[in-house]
């Protein structure tokens, strides 16, 4: 047993580095320690104290956009609203192996069933041990004056088919559950709606706690950009790590403290943890925040775990607290994708690149310095999440034609990041990049390329500037008109494309030069955001013009020939 001596030794250590919160939880699950032999303390260790599997017991996941009459705006929200949902709910099942129950847009009636369904599961979870449960809501809703939260269900024509969040609470209380913990995520407007009056609402007594996470507080709408809410990102980045109902608290702790640093504008709200109104006493307030069990452990350095349960990339130096929504999903299609392009971009600043990545786990695949050195933030397999609002007309890119990916003064995009692995320069798209940097792309675009081979390797036209795909098209297209794509390396390597245009005798039948032009870039892959002027077609064709068309003047700008011409010979 001397090798077990040393294992409980180094985790007495190791628990006087805790909070004392997550010391007294520690210790508690190690009190049958004593009888094990290693390789069964080991396998305990894995499943019930070091990340082991999520706490989560049961799930529902509701999205529910109701705001008038249908419009491009409400369908669009709708979209927002389901993508969420389907992020957290995805990620329940990652983290649980179970599903969750899940509805888009459900009436009141169905809410209401969708909610006494939900009840069972947790009921039927609570006989086998377990206490802690999630309901998360994406969509519409309001609050009265007295704090009074109310959901709106999908076609909802007056105030009599909202639904109160305490009347859920009510229905879990009476259903005779006890102990346990629920946690309300709300991604939804707490604003008072008109006319109506304040309904006093009183919840019952609780005997169990329910932690309230909404994304704004009482009295405000729910504002955001993106597809994605910093609230559900967030959201579904914590399910992974409750791995103890102790944890629970700081994690969602955590989760706002997160969400207020990524968003200025975002201020979320918790609501509800104080244990003392409870009374669950078999829940303990974690007073800290911070790492995991788990990665205190690892950081500290005990390496008496065989298994692989660090996040941290192995081929680099910088923990990506994103990975475990990273997989390679396309949202419309589901099933597991492979990368089959490269987007090359640029920052001014690789330091502060990588404490982005850190605090936010926003960042590319690689980084490539200023003295030519390479740094991996996440692996090719796993999909990186920045270009999010980009696009690309390729085969390549799995997106059915019946699905809307239209978004409000960004335009047209599509799945391309799921598809791509993100390379960034360091340096401000106007000094020139230093030759390391050039050696180093064409080395690691050359990597690629060969170990890429079996599904079609990495052709010219699957290599793309960042500023040929972001919607809107930028002003100042990543990455910079320093960068040369005349490079021997790129040209040779078949990165890219040297091109001389060839003559047209005649435009497009029907068409005007402009819009012929227009035409061709479509064909070729390009799109050019949501404006119905020239800004947008003007500045993709300074990235077009950039790699294809080069040592024409910057402006005044003008469509030339020689644009169709040479968009005419890619084609």
């Amino acid at each position: 047993m001397a090798r077990e001596d040393e294992i409980l030794e180094s985790l007495k250590t190791a628990s006087q580095r805790l909070q004392p919160q997550e010391a007294a939880d520690f210790w508690q699950k190690l009190e049958a320690v004593g009888e094990m032999d290693r390789s069964a303390l080991l396998q305990f260790l894995n499943d019930g104290v070091l990340g082991g599997q999520c706490v989560l017991g049961a799930a529902l996941v509701i999205s529910s956009y109701a705001d008038g009459p249908p419009s491009p705006r409400s369908v669009t929200q709708m979209q927002i609203c389901e993508s969420e949902a389907a992020l957290v709910a995805q990620a329940f099942l990652d983290a649980t192996g179970k599903p969750p129950i899940t509805k888009s847009q459900p009436t009141r009636d169905e809410f209401l069933t969708l909610i006494e369904k939900w009840i069972e599961e947790v009921k039927e979870a609570k006989k086998h041990g377990f206490k802690d449960f999630l309901f998360y809501y994406a969509g519409t809703g309001c609050e009265l004056k007295d704090n009074a939260f109310q959901f709106i269900p999908a076609g909802s024509k007056r105030v009599d088919d909202y639904i109160f969040l305490a009347s859920i609470i009510a229905k879990i209380e009476e259903a005779e559950i006890s102990g346990c913990n629920v946690i309300f995520g709300i991604d939804a407007c707490r604003n008072s709606p008109r006319n109506v009056a304040s309904v006093h609402v009183v919840e019952p007594p609780h005997n169990n706690v329910y932690a309230r996470l909404f994304s704004t507080p009482s009295g405000n709408t729910a504002e955001h950009s993106g597809w994605l809410s910093p609230f559900a990102e967030q959201m579904a980045e914590s399910i992974p790590r409750m791995t103890g109902s102790s944890q629970i608290d700081s994690i969602l702790k955590e989760v706002m403290h997160a969400i207020r640093e990524s968003v200025d504008q975002e201020e979320p709200v918790l609501q509800g943890i104080d244990r003392s109104s409870s009374n669950n006493s078999s829940v303990r307030n974690s007073s800290g925040s911070g790492p995991s069990l788990l990665s205190r452990l690892k950081k500290w350095g005990y390496s008496i775990f065989s298994m692989n349960l660090s996040a941290t990339l192995r081929d680099s130096e910088v923990e990506d607290i994103r990975i475990s929504h990273r997989r390679r999903v396309n949202r419309h299609t589901a099933p597991t994708e492979h990368p089959r392009f490269v987007i090359i971009g640029n920052t001014e600043s690789a330091s502060a690149a990588i404490s982005d990545f850190k605090t936010r786990g926003m960042g590319p695949h690689y980084l490539i310095l200023k003295d030519g050195s390479r740094r991996q933030l996440v692996k090719e397999k796993y999909m990186a999440w920045c270009y999010n609002f980009a696009f690309w007309e390729s085969k390549d890119v799995g997106a059915p034609d019946d699905v809307p990916n239209t978004y409000p003064g960004v335009g047209k995009i599509n799945e391309l990041k799921t598809y791509a692995v993100s390379i960034v320069l360091e340096g401000d798209g106007s000094e020139p990049y230093d030759d390391k940097q050039y050696a180093t792309l064409v080395s690691l675009l050359t990597d690629i390329k060969e170990r890429w081979a079996e599904r079609g390797g990495l052709p010219a036209w699957n290599v793309l500037s960042a500023g040929e795909v972001e919607q809107p098209p930028p002003a100042c297209p990543s990455p910079g008109e320093s960068f040369d794509w005349s490079r021997k390396g790129l040209v040779d390597g078949g990165f890219t494309l040297e091109v001389k245009g060839c003559e047209m005798t005649h435009l497009p039948e029907g068409l005007g030069f402009k819009d012929a032009l227009q035409s061709r870039l479509r064909e070729w892959g390009y799109e050019f955001g949501d404006g119905n002027d020239n800004t947008g077609l003007e500045n993709r064709l300074r990235a077009f013009r950039h790699r294809y068309v080069r040592g024409q003047s910057s402006g005044p700008f003008e469509f030339s020939e020689e644009d169709f011409h040479v968009v005419t010979e890619l084609l």
